[in-house]
């Protein structure tokens, strides 16, 4: 069952990553990006806590609550989502 999970979990992220919160995504809209970023970020916020420690997954997750908040409101020169408006 670990192994998996352990091969399983990574590839459904990319597949989410690359439909809806990639830069180019095919089926790309600011409600489905923002639940990928959620789940993709926030489950590796919580594996990183189990494995390291609680201080460790909770600086992992305020550090990506951060740069996802940060890619939403500056403008991106690289076609980001802020350069979609």
């Amino acid at each position: 069952m670990r192994v998996l999970l352990a091969a399983g979990l990574p590839l459904a992220a990319a597949v989410l990553w690359g439909l809806f919160a990639a830069p180019r995504a095919a089926r790309a809209s600011a409600g489905a990006r923002a639940v990928v970023q959620v789940l993709v970020f926030g489950g590796a916020a919580l594996a990183l806590g189990a494995l390291s420690g609680t201080a460790s997954g909770v600086l992992f997750a305020v550090l990506a609550a951060g740069d996802v908040a940060l890619a939403a409101v500056l403008p991106a020169a690289s076609g980001g989502p802020a350069a979609d408006r």
